[in-house]
C-alpha cells in the first residue's frame, strides 16, 4: 500500500533516524569521554562551571578552562539517569538527529512539491538522501563518539536546513539571520567551534552579493547594500560576540582559532610539532593528510564529489565552493577534518545528485525503475552497516564493559594507594583514573588541557621525556604510583620510565592491563631478590606484548623495525633472568 504524499516525509525521516541511531551507538572507549564526565560531575556537584584546575596535581588551583563543559554535564546527567548505556544512547540520539535534519534539509533544498501518489519521485528523493548521507557517513563514522564536536555537526545541519529558500523569502532570511547567531551562542557553551557559524554566514553573504549583482534591473547590488547588508553584518557580529557570553568568557572560543592560526603558520614556515608532537600526534587523526598516502583515495573521492556539488547546485555555487574549500584545506592540516568536509558536503551533495537520480529513473521503463532505486537504497544501508563493521566494529554497542584486568588494576591502585595521592600517568589516561578512583586521586595530565605550552604540560614532559632527571622529579612531586605503557604507543621504542622503575628497589610492578602497567612505591627490602627478578620477567614479557602490537598495527616500516628490535631485546633480557633464576 502506497504512502500518501502528506505522510511520506515523516515516515522517511523516522526511517533515517532509526537507521543512524542504530549505526551510531558506541561503547565508552574513547578517552575524551572520561574528562567530559569528570567536568560534568564537578559542574553538577558544585552547581558551577569549574574555572580552576582540580585534578591535575601540577596545576591545582590554577585558572583553567573546561571547554565543552555543557556537553560534559549532559553526558553526566545521562549517566545519572541510566548509567553508561544511557550515555551511549544519548550520543546516538545526537548523531541520529544530525542525519535526520540533513535529510530534511536535502528535501527542502530540492524545493519540489510532491504530487499525491508520485511514488517515483519519492523514491528518487529517498535514494538521493541515502546516497549523500552514506558518502558523508564513511568519514563521520569514526567521529561518532562522545566528543563535544558532535554539537558542531548538529548546529551546522540545523543552520543549513534553515537556509533553504532564504534567497527568495524575506521572512525565512530573517529567521535564518536570527537563528544562526543563537546556534553560535549554543556552541560557545558546548564546544569551541562557533567560528564555523560565522563562516556559514559569511559564505551566504557572498552568495547574496553575487545573486544581487545578477538580479534583473540596474543597481541590484547597490540596493542590496542599502537594504540588507546591515542585517547580515549585524548577524555576523552577533555570531562572533554571543559565544563569549558564557562562564569561560572570550577564552572559550580561542582554542580552535589559535590552533588553526598556529597550524597555518607552521605549514607556511615549514615548522614541525611542538614538544607534545611526538606524543600527542601518535594518533592518525592528528596527522596531516599529505603525510598519509593511503588516505589520498579518500581525498580524491571527496574532491570529485565536491566538484559535482559546486557545478550542479548552481544556485549555491559560491556557498558550496567556499565551504568545501575550507573543509579540504583543514583536511590537509589534520586528517580528522575530513569529518568537517563531510558535514559540509552532505546536504549539497544530496541536492546536486537528485536531478541525476530523477533523469536516470525516468529513462528506464517502469519495471526497472523500482529495481534501480530499491537497489540503491539497499546498497546504502548495507554500505553503512559495513562501514561500522570494518571501521568501528570494536566500538559499536552501548555502555562500558571494563575487562577483568582493568577492574583488577583499579582495585590494586585503591589498595596500594589508600586514601588517594598523586599518580603519574600516560596523558590520555588521566581522566579515566580520576573518574573511577574519585576525588582523592590526582593525575599528571589528561586530554582536556589543550595548551601544550602550559606549566602543567612542562611538568609532565619533564618526567615523560627526561630520563636524566625524571625519577628525581617523581620524588619531588610525591608521586605514589605510575601507570604507563612500557613501549611508546605507535613508535615501538622501550620507554625509559617503566624500565627504570622495574630495576629500582623503591618501586615494584603491582599490576597491568591492556593499556599499561602499574608501579607503586615500596620500601627498600620489602621485596626479596627472587620476587624482584620474577617481576622483571613480567615486565619484559609485557614489553614483548606491546612491541608486537605496534609491529602489527604500524603502517610505517621504521616503527615496525624499532618495535621488532624492542621485542628481540626484551627476549634477550628474559633469557638472562631465566638463567639467573635457575642458578
Amino acid at each position: 500500500m502506497q504512502l500518501k504524499a502528506v505522510r511520506w516525509p515523516g515516515c522517511f525521516y523516522a526511517i533515517v533516524f532509526a537507521l543512524f541511531l542504530g549505526l551510531s551507538l558506541r561503547q565508552l572507549i574513547d578517552h575524551d569521554v572520561w574528562f567530559q564526565l569528570v567536568a560534568g560531575r564537578e559542574t553538577f556537584e558544585r552547581m558551577a562551571v569549574p574555572k580552576a584546575e582540580f585534578y591535575i596535581y601540577s596545576a591545582l588551583g590554577e585558572p583553567s578552562i573546561f571547554v565543552g563543559w555543557l556537553w560534559g554535564l549532559l553526558l553526566y546527567l545521562a549517566w545519572l539517569c541510566g548509567g553508561y548505556s544511557a550515555v551511549s544512547v544519548f550520543g546516538a540520539l545526537v548523531w541520529a538527529a544530525v542525519f535526520t535534519i540533513a535529510a530534511k534539509a536535502i528535501l527542502a533544498g530540492n524545493g519540489h512539491e510532491l504530487p499525491d501518489g508520485d511514488a517515483l519521485y519519492r523514491k528518487t528523493q529517498a535514494a538521493a538522501v541515502l546516497i549523500a548521507t552514506s558518502v558523508a557517513y564513511q568519514y563521520l563514522a569514526g567521529r561518532a563518539v562522545f566528543r563535544a564536536e558532535a554539537s558542531l555537526y548538529l548546529a551546522w545541519v540545523l543552520a543549513v536546513c534553515l537556509s533553504a529558500g532564504i534567497a527568495d523569502d524575506r521572512q525565512r532570511r530573517r529567521r535564518f539571520l536570527i537563528a544562526v547567531p543563537l546556534l553560535s551562542w549554543m556552541l560557545g557553551w558546548l564546544h569551541t567551534t562557533s567560528i564555523f557559524m560565522l563562516l556559514l554566514l559569511f559564505a551566504h553573504l557572498l552568495q547574496a552579493c553575487v545573486d544581487a549583482g545578477k538580479a534583473p534591473g540596474a543597481g541590484g547590488l547597490r540596493r542590496f547594500v542599502k537594504t540588507d547588508l546591515r542585517a547580515w553584518l549585524a548577524a555576523m557580529l552577533a555570531a562572533a560576540v554571543l559565544p563569549c557570553l558564557n562562564p569561560n568568557g572570550v577564552e572559550q572560543a580561542l582554542p580552535l582559532i589559535t590552533a588553526l592560526a598556529q597550524t597555518l603558520y607552521s605549514v607556511v614556515y615549514g615548522q614541525h610539532g611542538t614538544i607534545a608532537g611526538p606524543v600527542v600526534h601518535v594518533n592518525l587523526e592528528y596527522r596531516r593528510l599529505v603525510d598519509v598516502p593511503s588516505v589520498w583515495p579518500v581525498a580524491v573521492l571527496f574532491l570529485a564529489a565536491s566538484l559535482v556539488v559546486v557545478w550542479q547546485d548552481r544556485s549555491r555555487r559560491v556557498v558550496n565552493a567556499l565551504l568545501l574549500t575550507v573543509g579540504m584545506l583543514l583536511s590537509l592540516f589534520h586528517i580528522r577534518a575530513l569529518a568537517v568536509w563531510a558535514i559540509f558536503l552532505m546536504i549539497p551533495l544530496g541536492i546536486a545528485i537528485s536531478p541525476f537520480m530523477q533523469k536516470a529513473a525516468a529513462a528506464l521503463d517502469s519495471s526497472r525503475r523500482g529495481a534501480l532505486l530499491g537497489g540503491l537504497i539497499a546498497m546504502c544501508c548495507f554500505w553503512n552497516i559495513g562501514t561500522v563493521f570494518n571501521k568501528v566494529g570494536i566500538r559499536w554497542g552501548a555502555g562500558y564493559r571494563p575487562s577483568p584486568m582493568e577492574q583488577q588494576l583499579l582495585q590494586t591502585l585503591k589498595a596500594r594507594v589508600p586514601g588517594g595521592g598523586n599518580i603519574f600517568n600516560w596523558h590520555p589516561l588521566g581522566a579515566y583514573l580520576r573518574w573511577n578512583l574519585g576525588s582523592g586521586y590526582f593525575v599528571a595530565m589528561d586530554g582536556h588541557l589543550a595548551n601544550d605550552a602550559s606549566a602543567a604540560w612542562k611538568a609532565y614532559f619533564d618526567i615523560e621525556d627526561r630520563e636524566d632527571r625524571g625519577l628525581s622529579l617523581i620524588d619531588q612531586w610525591k608521586i605514589q604510583a605510575v601507570y604507563h605503557p612500557v613501549v611508546v604507543p605507535g613508535y615501538g621504542d622501550i620507554h625509559w620510565l617503566g624500565r627504570a622503575l622495574a630495576y629500582n628497589a623503591n618501586w615494584r610492578l603491582a599490576d597491568m592491563d591492556q593499556t599499561g602497567v602499574l608501579f607503586v612505591r615500596t620500601g627498600e627490602g620489602d621485596v626479596d631478590g627472587r620476587t624482584r627478578e620474577l617481576l622483571k620477567l613480567e615486565y619484559w614479557r609485557r614489553v614483548i606484548a606491546e612491541a608486537k602490537f605496534v609491529e602489527m598495527v604500524s603502517g610505517q616500516p621504521d616503527r615496525r623495525d624499532r618495535a621488532r628490535k624492542s621485542a628481540d631485546y626484551a627476549q634477550e633480557k628474559i633469557g638472562e633472568i631465566q638463567a639467573l633464576l635457575k642458578q
